[in-house]
């Protein structure tokens, strides 16, 4: 192993754990006029923010919008696939204003109100949405485009409860040009798929190409919990003599392919502490495992340590999970899959700002195909 990486290693390994950085920044308050590439963790990711909206599309032109005023009562999301027929969701959470009901009304606020009006016609503001599952609401299938039509000149949208009782408001300030991002990622401005830039052309380019998944062979792994050389070896080499040893703290799965992974833990703890991560070829050779995020832009692979990463050896899948605060609203949910001779990305959820957003709901950035 290369001196100054081993170095770098152990440096880290000393780290007190508020010392190990988090990903990302607190948002402040005020939020930018224009749209602007945010940044993501370990280099520029594919963000873009209109106002009060965070737009994030993935390799396969799946694009989310979700409403980012930090720690808001409730957060509007709404995602859309980039094939022919696939329609908008929107998906409203509330569990942090602490309600479960089974329906919630939303009601929109007026913005402009001489802006795009129909003459002789009043713009429909009252939409009922059902619960999906706890603190989770959506709208049905028809009612979906309504809403967003309705939407296009509103300043914000509240929710109330059966009794009328406002629960939460959302601002919609950047939804349209929110929108006309998935549009223009997923090749549909112009034709009759559009959402706000709707248009008499009837086949958009993302269903004459589609963009395809990887496909990544899928290898799993055996514990080999009795192979306490090969975890001293990894140990040694990765934390030094001066680190204490402690039970559990080196682990080697055998992979189908013959290869070695051994999990390493110097005893870097906190809310991003965790296991460096080695691999052995088939020769026994021993180096820092590579992960590639080829999300994105630089594509700089992570070496060696993953933060809160454990491994399913069963699915033969290696997950790590960076948060950027103790709350867990925001940072950066990753997965690589063993493929026989390397890892590679499978999966990449990925939240930038912190704003109260479920990790369930942050957005994808990253997908792929697994062949048995």
């Amino acid at each position: 192993m290369p001196r100054p990486l081993l170095a770098a290693l152990l440096a880290l390994a000393a780290l007190p754990a508020s010392a190990v950085p988090p990903p990302v920044r607190e948002p402040e308050l005020a939020v930018p006029s224009r749209p602007s590439e945010l940044s993501g963790f370990g280099g520029a990711g594919p963000y873009r923010l209109y106002d009060d909206w965070l737009v994030v599309c993935d390799n396969v032109a799946s694009c989310t919008a979700v409403s980012v005023l930090p720690d808001a009562a409730a957060t509007l999301q709404i995602t859309r696939s980039g094939g022919w027929d696939d329609l908008p969701v929107p998906v409203l959470d509330l569990s942090r204003a602490g309600y479960d009901g089974p329906t919630v009304s939303l009601v929109l606020q007026p913005g402009d109100r001489h802006a795009h009006r129909t003459p002789g016609r009043r713009a429909r503001t009252r939409f009922l949405l059902h619960r999906l599952q706890a603190g989770r609401f959506g709208l049905a299938p028809g009612e979906r485009e309504a809403l967003l039509a309705a939407a296009h000149d509103a300043r914000s949208a509240q929710f109330a409860g059966p009794d009328g009782r406002v629960l939460a408001e959302v601002s919609l300030r950047g939804l349209v040009p929110a929108l006309n991002r998935f549009d223009h990622v997923q090749g549909r401005t112009g034709t009759v798929t559009g959402i706000y830039t709707h248009g008499e052309i009837l086949v958009p380019l993302a269903a004459i190409m589609p963009p395809d998944a990887p496909s990544l062979p899928a290898q799993y792994g055996v514990e080999e919990p009795d192979n306490a050389r090969l975890g001293t070896r990894g140990f040694l080499l990765v934390c030094g003599t001066g680190v204490a040893r402690r039970a559990g703290d080196a682990a080697v799965w055998r992979m189908a392919s013959g290869h070695r992974l051994v999990a390493v833990d110097c005893g870097v703890d906190g809310l991003n502490g965790g296991r460096i991560w080695l691999v052995t070829d088939t020769a026994g050779q021993i180096d820092l495992a590579s992960f590639p995020t080829p999300d994105l832009p630089a594509n700089q692979p992570l070496t060696g340590f993953l933060p809160n990463g454990w491994f399913d050896h069963a699915t033969g899948q290696l997950h790590a999970l960076e948060l950027g605060r103790e709350a867990g609203d925001c940072g950066s949910s990753l997965t690589w899959q063993w493929t026989g001779t390397e890892f590679r990305l499978a999966e990449a959820l990925r939240m930038p700002l912190c704003t109260g957003l479920a990790r369930d709901l942050w957005p994808r950035t990253w997908t792929s195909r697994l062949v048995p």
